[in-house]
């Protein structure tokens, strides 16, 4: 150990760890007795004098006290909590074994001080020694640079250039792939206002013979409406000719039946009765061939003009269907632009569905490492708790206070380890569950454009299917 001066707060570096010395606790124990006194000499040390009295420490042979911790019980050196108060009386005891100590360090601090003083000189020479080697390297590289490589130069200007030149070629592409499709759509455009103005004109002029056929109907529909009521009257004229014939037939086989069983002084009269009976049904049948014969003209009448009446409302007809037919070229015109549209939407989807996977993606990946760290925080805390156990243990089973005092000093270390575990623990939980709530709303907004692609891809479907009939129907 070295001795240092009163009121002298010395650090001592050990592999870049900060530690106290005997020296320090003598210096602020006599401190504490001088008052401000010795506070005032403690302050007046510069930092340059701090720095000239700092010397490596090589690491002292471990003493009963200090030996080393078992496996759960070893501490950061440089986690080491400062050391409470302690009695005054206990104190005063140390300063004297402290003293004696330090008295023995002198020695080997001038000791140390001159192989201070050799490493100094051995780390000034290899400084000037890597000055001198930089100086050289920056010479070679100022001659190489005055030299130049040309060949270098000359390839990255070529790359450069390359590199320009295929920018340009990509984007004239670009350009020219823009060009085409504006004109493509302009070119579309303005077919499907040809193509509805087209319609249009032959809508006009089906609605124009659909309203002309009227016309033609008309004289048909009262030409058949008059023969028909012709024929009904016909009919009923026919009807008393039939029942007259009927009777006259019946008169007849009467007679008949009479002739039959009369005399010969009969037979005269009956035979002229028979006669008359004859004529008058010669008359009622040429009669009634007379009204059947008009009765036939007038179907037949009737039937050709039903014939002509069929005709036009056949005509009316397609008509009515080649207008309705316009119609629906004017729907397929629609439903195709609604097509492109609905085409140029699902790609928009897909783009904005790329962020918002790699983001979930980016998420996950986060909550899993996040959840593994927590893994191992859950059983380093454990780890913790049983080395507490150990060391309340060791803590109840030691007779000396010095010793006490170190399962003290591995107590308080560990419960600080343990306290940095938990912090640990907590940002992480917190930032996990920040995370899961920024994947929440990342999902909803995902599922929220999934939903809207399968609507999308649907109506989509329901356009190509009336496309597909309106192509079989024509």
């Amino acid at each position: 150990m070295f001795k240092s001066s009163e009121g002298e707060n010395k650090k001592f570096n050990i592999d870049g760890l900060e530690i106290r010395t005997m020296a320090k606790d003598i210096a602020r124990l006599r401190e504490i007795e001088a008052l401000e006194e010795r506070e005032k000499i403690a302050g007046i040390k510069t930092k340059e004098e701090i720095k000239k009295q700092e010397v490596p420490i090589p690491p002292a042979p471990l003493t009963k006290e200090k030996e080393p911790l078992k496996k759960q019980e070893v501490l950061d050196v440089s986690m080491v909590q400062k050391e409470p108060q302690r009695d005054f009386e206990d104190k005063e005891q140390e300063i004297k074994i402290a003293e004696q100590e330090t008295t023995k360090e002198i020695p080997e601090k001038q000791t140390k001080e001159t192989d201070k003083e050799k490493i100094n000189q051995a780390e000034q020479e290899s400084k000037e020694a890597g000055k001198e080697k930089v100086n050289e390297n920056e010479e070679e590289i100022e001659e190489k640079t005055e030299k130049g490589d040309k060949e270098e130069i000359a390839e990255e200007i070529d790359k450069a250039e390359e590199a320009k030149r295929i920018a340009e070629e990509i984007e004239a592409k670009e350009i020219e792939e823009e060009r085409i499709k504006a004109e493509k759509e302009k070119r579309q455009a303005i077919e499907e206002e040809q193509e509805k103005e087209r319609i249009k004109e032959k809508r006009s002029q089906v609605k124009k013979k659909i309203e002309d056929l009227p016309l033609k109907k008309q004289p048909l529909e009262e030409k058949r409406a008059q023969l028909l009521t012709k024929l009904e009257k016909l009919e009923n004229q026919l009807k008393p000719i039939l029942i007259k014939e009927r009777f006259i037939e019946e008169k007849k086989e009467q007679i008949e039946e009479k002739e039959k069983k009369a005399t010969p002084e009969e037979k005269e009269s009956v035979e002229k009765e028979r006669w008359e009976i004859a004529q008058l049904r010669r008359n009622a049948e040429a009669e009634k061939w007379n009204i059947e014969d008009e009765i036939e003209k007038t179907k037949e009448d009737a039937k050709a003009i039903e014939a002509e009446l069929q005709a036009v409302l056949r005509i009316e007809d397609d008509l009515k269907k080649e207008m309705e037919k316009t119609f629906q070229q004017e729907e397929i015109i629609a439903l195709k632009k609604e097509k492109t549209e609905i085409e140029k939407q699902l790609s928009e989807t897909e783009g904005s569905k790329e962020p918002l996977e790699a983001g979930k993606e980016s998420l996950q990946t986060k909550i899993e490492q996040i959840t593994k760290e927590l893994t191992a925080l859950s059983v380093a805390e454990i780890e913790t708790e049983e080395t507490l156990e150990a060391i309340e243990k060791r803590e109840k089973a030691v007779k000396t206070q010095t010793e006490k005092r170190k399962a003290e000093k591995d107590r308080w270390q560990v419960e600080k380890d343990r306290e940095a575990v938990e912090k640990k623990k907590w940002a992480l939980e917190k930032e996990k569950k920040e995370l899961a709530l920024r994947l929440e709303e990342i999902e909803k907004g995902y599922q929220k454009i999934l939903r809207n692609e399968r609507k999308l891809i649907e109506r989509l479907k329901t356009i190509n299917s009336k496309i597909e009939l309106d192509k079989e129907s024509f």
